[in-house]
């Protein structure tokens, strides 16, 4: 993770509205208008802004901004949306917490991350963790038991960050 700048700098340079989650230029800068929030959106969906010719994903600077440090490990964005950069929806995340609350495949038939379809068997199959430390928890005659069963090694395993579905 690249280094933040200073958080005086940052406090100086932009105002952060918690409300809407969008930062602003505090003075004019150059090909910037104050009449929109600063930054844009990138092509994956994070708000950016650039300062002195270095691109920053917003929700970074916003954490520095607020608690005066940069952040330890990842941000993760509670509701899964990346613009959505209100105080109370980012949380500091280690790399695999932030994976478990992630929407699943788009390949999944069941619908339901940590649940799928096994052929073979004709049963459905619940398991935690990825494809190196995956832990089948069982096959299942029944999608709705698969997705109990696993809900519930979910939060035990992941606590806050396990998503629901």
């Amino acid at each position: 993770m690249k280094k933040l700048p200073n958080a005086d700098l940052l406090r100086k340079t932009f105002r952060y509205d918690p409300s809407t989650g969008l930062l602003w230029w505090r003075e004019f800068r150059r090909g910037c208008t104050m009449r929109k929030p600063a930054g844009a959106v990138e092509t994956c969906g994070y708000r950016v802004v650039c300062l002195d010719g270095i691109y920053y994903k917003q929700h970074r600077l916003i954490w520095k901004i607020v608690t005066g440090r940069d952040p330890k490990n990842e941000l993760d964005h509670k509701d899964l949306n990346k613009q959505n950069n209100r105080w109370k929806n980012l949380r500091e995340a280690t790399h695999n917490q932030n994976l478990m609350n992630a929407l699943g495949l788009k390949t999944n038939r069941s619908g339901h991350t940590g649940v799928s379809w096994n052929a073979r068997d004709k049963r459905w199959t619940a398991y935690v963790g990825g494809s190196s430390n995956r832990v089948v928890l069982g096959n299942f005659k029944h999608l709705k038991e698969a997705v109990i069963v696993r809900q519930a090694a979910a939060k035990k395993h992941f606590g806050e960050f396990a998503r629901a579905r």
